[in-house]
C-alpha cells in the first residue's frame, strides 16, 4: 500500500493520502527523536563527552522546525531525568532571543499536555510555575486568543497541571485585569473545566465580593455562562447587597434573566423603569421569554 502511494514520487490529492502523509511525517519525527535519545552518550566524571541528552534537547528545542521531534524526544525521558528536562526549559525561557517570545512557554505547556511530567507530581508543579511565572500566562493567552482567530485555548489534562492553571486564572480575575485580558482568562478556564465546576467556582468567588467588585464578578458570570444557569434563589442571594443597580440590571438583561425580575412587583417595576428610561439597549433575541424582554426591544 505504501509503495503504491509513494513509489513513483507522486501523491494523488485525497483526504486518505493526506492522512497517510501526516502519519509518515509523524513516524519520521518519532524515530528521529528516539534515535537521538538512545544514541546519546553518557558523560561520567573524567570522561566527559559532548552530545549528551541535555545537549541534544538544547539543540532541537531551539529550532521551531523540530518542535514535534522535541516533543517526542522529551517523551522518552524517564522519571529520574525530568528534573534536568525542567532545567533545560528554564534555560530556554531565560535565553536571549527566546525570553521575550511565547514559544518556550508554549513548548513547556505542550510537554505538560503530552503527559511528559506525570510520573512526578513535583515536576508538574515546577513546570506550571515556570509557564505561569510573571507574565507567562499572558504569553500563552496572547498566542491562543480565540477572539483573534489565532488558535484555541491551552487545555491541560486533569493530572497535568489543570487544577494549578485554574487556580492561577481565578487569582488573575480577582486582580481586576483589563477586560480583554479577563475574557481570555475566562476562555481558558472554560476550556479546562466542566460547566458544573465553573458554576461552583464562580458562585463562591462572586459571593465573597461586595459592591462594585461583586458587580464585576457578576459580569464574569455572564461570560462564564454561569449566570444563565443559576437558580432564581441563588441569583437573589448574589444580588441581595444591591438590587437597584443599572449595570447589574443590564448584565441580567444580557443573560436574559427576566425571570428574576418577575418574582416580585418591586423587581418588575425596577426593570420596567430601566427600560423606559433608555439607560441601555439589548440585542434582539429569537423567541422572547417574557413581557419585559419584549418591552426592552421596543
Amino acid at each position: 500500500m505504501f509503495s503504491g502511494v509513494w513509489g513513483n514520487g507522486k501523491v494523488a490529492k485525497s483526504p486518505f493520502n493526506s492522512c497517510l502523509i501526516t502519519i509518515k511525517e509523524l513516524l519520521r519525527e518519532y524515530f528521529a527523536a528516539k534515535h537521538l535519545y538512545v544514541t546519546a552518550p553518557l558523560s561520567p566524571p573524567g570522561n566527559e563527552k559532548p552530545g549528551t541528552k541535555p545537549d541534544r534537547f538544547d539543540a532541537i528545542s531551539r529550532d521551531f522546525y523540530w518542535l514535534n521531534v522535541t516533543r517526542f524526544y522529551a517523551g522518552c525521558y524517564s522519571k529520574g531525568e525530568l528534573a534536568d528536562l525542567i532545567d533545560r526549559l528554564e534555560e530556554l525561557i531565560a535565553e536571549d532571543g527566546y525570553s521575550l517570545i511565547s514559544y518556550p512557554r508554549l513548548l513547556a505547556a505542550m510537554l505538560l499536555s503530552d503527559w511528559v511530567f506525570t510520573q512526578q507530581s513535583k515536576s508538574v508543579r515546577r513546570v506550571i510555575e515556570l509557564i505561569l511565572d510573571g507574565i507567562g500566562l499572558r504569553y500563552l493567552l496572547t498566542s491562543n486568543s480565540r477572539r483573534l482567530g489565532s488558535g484555541n485555548p491551552l487545555v491541560l489534562p486533569k493530572d497535568c497541571g489543570q487544577d494549578e492553571l485554574i487556580t492561577r486564572c481565578v487569582a488573575i480575575l480577582g486582580n481586576a485585569p483589563p477586560k480583554d485580558y479577563a475574557l481570555d482568562v475566562i476562555d481558558l478556564v472554560k476550556a479546562n473545566t466542566s460547566p458544573d465546576d465553573i458554576d461552583k467556582l464562580w458562585l463562591g468567588a462572586v459571593l465573597a465580593q461586595k459592591n462594585g467588585e461583586r458587580t464585576r464578578w457578576l459580569e464574569y458570570g455572564f461570560y462564564f455562562s454561569s449566570l444563565s444557569r443559576l437558580s432564581v434563589s441563588e441569583l437573589s442571594t448574589v444580588l441581595s447587597d444591591e438590587i437597584n443597580n443599572q449595570l447589574r440590571i443590564e448584565i441580567l438583561f444580557k443573560a436574559r434573566r427576566y425571570d428574576y425580575f418577575e418574582i416580585t412587583e418591586e423587581r418588575f417595576n425596577i426593570a420596567l423603569q430601566s427600560i423606559l428610561s433608555g439607560d441601555f439597549t439589548t440585542d434582539v433575541q429569537p423567541r422572547p421569554k417574557s413581557i419585559l424582554e419584549l418591552l426592552s426591544y421596543a
